[in-house]
């Protein structure tokens, strides 16, 4: 069992990792961001506590490899990636 400190610190370590390989330019996850932790998501259903199922079909299979981190919506099960529609959407932000 972990707590909720042991879980908030260990997912302050995991944004701190994260950082550290991203560009300087691009966004960065802030406390506020948080994972959900591995024990949220269901490894035999690829469900979330919400009931929300991990929308895996939407993901091309050739990006699978290709694409090191995911972000899944734990009350939808929407996957996203950084990508060049991530890229559009932030200059749309930036400008």
């Amino acid at each position: 069992i972990v707590s909720k400190q042991d879980d908030c610190e260990s997912q302050d370590e995991t944004q701190a990792e994260y950082n550290s390989w991203r560009p300087p330019e691009g966004p960065e996850f802030t406390p506020h961001c948080r994972w959900a932790p591995r024990t949220a998501l269901d490894p035999q259903t690829f469900k979330f506590p919400s009931g929300a199922e991990v929308q895996l079909e939407t993901v091309p299979p050739g990006l699978l490899p290709r694409i090191p981190v995911y972000f899944i919506c734990t009350g939808c099960g929407k996957v996203f990636w950084e990508g060049t529609h991530y890229d559009r959407v932030l200059s749309q932000f930036q400008e």
